[in-house]
């Protein structure tokens, strides 16, 4: 049915409509849709939201009545008489409401709530003025003005305003309104103006009380979140003598940011009124030189400063000093801290001094990244000599140091030693210069080589460790036991890039980590995993190394010689998953190996196919993902092995084809693994994948029907996944997850027409030949995907394309939970296309960072995901504070340009 330009077909159907509710009106549709909306003559309810964004510039649209009077830009006839109801939200490009006209024709008003619409500036207007004419809104009851930022009056005209039913009326974030009226007002039963649940102004009348609301900021009273750059007015007020944040506010988040002025963050006055604040980030201030201003605390109020503070978030300050300006010592702690947060802070040489450290005792995630200058995390302060013995951080479970170019050391202090006595997760990554976690003074060495791991830090319950491109770390742990160092918790053990390493574990550490699970080694210069034991007393049994493992990846170690020296055999009855590549000098942990000494001790030049499949069960009883590479392959096509040979192993990892010209080979998965449910490409030469050459299909079932896990890694030549009209393509049929990592040749990943109905899960990585992910028509095929992250595609320009079919599409991701886009320089947004409509009904989490060229999410209409409840925008960051008031779109347009 055709209700635009006029063409109302079944007006009599129309004229019984009560409610009626516009959303993503475009500038262009304002005309039509008034004139419908003025056929409705049974109307008692109109809401209009998230309209008219395509050109904020764009303030007004003439639409032009019988007298010729009228210039609005929302659908409002001349003549609404039976409106009962009218809420406008999110109208980015309405600076004004209505004429007087069109309100002295709302006769049946009775509840009018406006918000969000960020650049009105009055309700009521007429550049003719209006001085001795009267307005009357004779049954409005209820008025609700909140977020209207732009907002300086009601009406400022010289009107006559008159509400004699008004008795509730509520104002928040509305920082820049003045007055609530140029002429007089009459609101006779009006007592009050509610500013939150629990507050409320009132100053002998309507105009008097806007009036104080303004000098008094009482429009944030009730506000739990706030971005101070929105809010200038309150910038210039933020250091002077007067408070602006009065003790009663109800704020919880707040955001500190673009204050080019600032030297501190937080006036020592405004510490003592923040009861609630739980949430506080300081961004993107060129001079800040430290966030709290300590000074004027005395010392009994310094004991009750933020007591509801959790997360301390630092992120582009690029002349911070310290975090505050006075040790206070025991006087001052953050008991409820929790999260510790340091992004990009350049100049800050450390995090804390010592005492500063005793300030955080219920600090539980601390994350240091990009601060170019700090050396160490923890320093002594001058004089201190040994007042103070240990430092500790009883309830820090989680500890991240990432890009930190001088760092040293954690520790440098002479006199103390550090308890962490929780820690769980440890992860430091591209510190260079990091040897040790503690300084030079108190090092244990051995033979003049430092430890990453000494006596005078203590990690007992340490569960997770990731070392990364640190190239002057030589030694993890000391060569003989420390009787204080105990890593009896250490499951998860990550080592990447560090060149300068030694070996991984001393055998005195191996043999005590029997509860370790994954072990994970990669392009280091090591030659052994597990040290020769040298001085440490031998023993007539040899101890099974790590029982309890689970996983062991080695990979790029091109000097590794062996796991152990004088372990001819490893023992791992739990083992899932094994991979081990490019160590060409190890010469076990394979299949190969296994199949080789098992035909070596039997002096046999073939297996049968018994003695075959019982050779692999005994050296990898419950391994669930195998690993070849292309000479395994070729080995079991030219031996005589069974085709079960494979047993039930339901995951297979190809790896290593690095033959200019090698082919996938789909043939030897078709009938080798048919019940393939897991399968992962990984570091070959292939340029095709599943190129169905000589394929025939019989009818009989799907090839690979049980396939549900797709992954392709560091596959440098790949040009096509699969093409259209292969045979191949009914695996998607069944697929759940799809990962591409590392793929840089690749241009496009889907097929046109091909249905992903069970598809939940797409990842894709570090693929620079992508400029964008799907297509309009293609993504309607996504109909559940639930999780979907694209990280470092360099070329990528867009998620969604236009392909000729997304013109007025409504695109709707019904199951989409999770949406995570980061490292894309060149995205500059979700989708272009203008006319597409795309709804995220069930969307929880949002992530968008280091996406430079992002200025809008959707260029076509976005409904606001009604369930977002945690948003990291630019490193901005929402969680449990998103709200109706917050739309996506304008959000991202507004912190992109910063």
């Amino acid at each position: 049915m055709e209700i635009w330009h006029g063409h109302f077909h079944d007006g009599e159907f129309f004229c019984k409509l009560s409610l009626l509710k516009l959303c993503h009106l475009s500038q262009e549709s304002s005309i039509s849709t008034c004139c419908f909306v003025e056929s409705l003559t049974n109307l008692e309810e109109l809401v209009v939201c998230e309209s008219y964004r395509e050109d904020p510039s764009i303030n007004e649209e003439a639409i032009e009545g019988r007298s010729h009077e009228m210039k609005v830009i929302l659908p409002f006839p001349r003549y609404i008489r039976h409106l009962q109801t009218l809420d406008v939200s999110h109208c980015d490009g309405l600076s004004k409401m209505f004429t007087p006209t069109i309100a002295e024709n709302l006769v049946a008003l009775t509840k009018l709530r406006i918000s969000n619409c960020r650049i009105l500036t009055e309700v009521i207007n007429d550049e003719k003025g209006g001085d001795g004419c009267v307005v009357a809104f004779n049954q409005l009851k209820y008025m609700e003005l909140d977020g209207l930022i732009g907002l300086r009056s009601f009406s400022s005209g010289g009107y006559t305003l008159m509400f004699p039913l008004l008795e509730d009326i509520i104002v928040t974030r509305c920082p820049n309104m003045k007055f609530f009226s140029q002429g007089p007002t009459e609101a006779s039963k009006l007592k009050r103006v509610q500013v939150s649940r629990k507050a409320w102004f009132w100053v002998g009348n309507l105009n008097i009380t806007i009036q104080n609301m303004f000098e008094e900021m009482g429009t944030f009273a009730g506000v739990e979140k706030m971005l101070l750059s929105e809010f200038p007015g309150l910038i210039g007020k933020w250091h002077n003598g007067l408070n602006p944040i009065k003790s009663c506010w109800q704020l919880k988040s707040m955001v500190v940011d673009k204050c080019p002025l600032f030297i501190n963050a937080i006036p020592s006055r405004l510490m003592l009124v923040l009861d609630n604040l739980s949430f506080l980030q300081v961004r993107d201030c060129k001079l800040l030189e430290e966030i709290f201003d300590l000074e004027a605390l005395e010392v009994v109020e310094s004991t009750r400063v933020l007591p509801k503070l959790r997360e301390l978030n630092l992120a582009n300050l690029p002349k911070l000093r310290r975090l505050w300006n006075r040790d206070l010592q025991e006087s001052i702690r953050f008991d409820s801290l929790a999260t510790l947060i340091l992004y990009n802070c350049s100049n800050l040489g450390h995090a804390f001094t010592s005492s500063m450290a005793q300030c955080l005792a219920n600090l539980y995630w601390m994350e240091i990244k990009e601060c170019g200058q700090m050396e160490e995390v923890i320093v002594e302060e001058e004089g201190q000599g040994s007042a103070m013995d240990k430092i500790t951080f009883p309830k820090l479970g989680q500890m991240k140091l990432e890009w930190l170019p001088n760092l040293t050391c954690f520790l440098s202090t002479k006199n103390h030693t550090m308890e962490c006595s929780d820690l769980r997760m440890l992860s430091i990554n591209h510190c260079p210069k990091m040897r040790s976690l503690t300084g030079q003074s108190r090092m244990d060495n051995d033979h003049g080589t430092p430890a990453f791991f000494t006596s005078q830090v203590q990690f007992p319950k340490l569960w997770s460790m990731d070392l990364s491109h640190m190239d002057n770390l030589s030694k993890i742990w000391t060569n003989t036991p420390q009787e204080t160092l105990t890593f009896d918790c250490l499951r998860k053990v990550e080592i990447r890039n560090c060149k300068g390493l030694e070996n991984l574990f001393p055998y005195w550490v191996a043999t005590s980590l029997t509860h370790l699970e994954k072990l994970q080694v990669e392009s280091c210069e090591i030659e052994e995993i597990v040290a020769n034991r040298g001085d440490t007393p031998s023993s007539n049994t040899t101890q099974d190394l790590f029982p309890e493992l689970t996983s062991l990846v080695l990979r790029d170690m091109p000097r590794l010689k062996s796991f152990y020296p004088n372990l001819p055999t490893l023992h791992w009855p739990l083992l899932e998953k094994l991979r081990v590549t490019h160590c060409d000098k190890l010469n076990m942990l394979s299949f190969t190996a296994s199949m080789n000494s098992w035909a070596q001790k039997y002096d046999q030049q073939d297996l049968s196919n018994q003695e075959a499949h019982s050779s692999f069960e005994r050296d990898f009883p419950n391994l669930e993902r195998l690993l070849l590479v292309d000479n395994n392959i070729q080995m079991i096509q030219d031996g005589n092995f069974s085709e079960d040979i494979f047993g039930k192993r339901k995951a297979l990892t190809l790896a290593c084809f690095h033959d200019e010209n090698a082919v996938f080979p789909l043939k030897f998965l078709l009938e080798r693994v048919q019940n393939l449910q897991s399968l992962e490409v990984f570091c070959s030469s292939f340029e095709d994948i599943f190129l169905d050459e000589g394929l025939v299909d019989n009818g009989k079932r799907p090839m690979l029907e049980s396939l549900r896990e797709l992954k392709l890694n560091k596959l440098h030549n790949l040009k096509s996944v699969w093409r259209e009209g292969s045979l191949v393509l009914k695996i998607l049929q069944s697929i759940k997850t799809f990962k591409v990592w590392d793929c840089p040749c690749l241009t496009k990943i889907f097929p046109t027409v091909t249905s992903f109905k069970n598809l939940t899960t797409l990842v894709v990585k570090n693929s620079s030949g992508l400029i964008h992910l799907v297509t309009a028509s293609m993504v309607t095929n996504l109909v559940h995907l639930y999780y979907l992250t694209i990280i470092g595609c360099e070329r990528m320009k867009e998620i969604v394309a236009n392909d000729k079919d997304g013109e007025g599409k409504v695109i709707s991701f019904g199951d989409l939970r999770e949406l995570i886009l980061q490292n894309l320089p060149n995205l500059e947004c979700f989708s272009s296309i203008p006319s597409c409509i795309f709804k995220f009904p069930e969307l929880w989490i949002i992530e968008v960072e280091e996406c430079p060229k992002m200025k809008t999410f959707s260029k076509g209409v976005l409904s606001t995901p009604p369930k977002l409840m945690y948003a990291s925008l630019f490193r901005y960051k929402w969680d449990r504070y998103w709200g109706e008031g917050d739309d996506l779109n304008m959000t991202i347009h507004k912190l992109s340009s910063a």
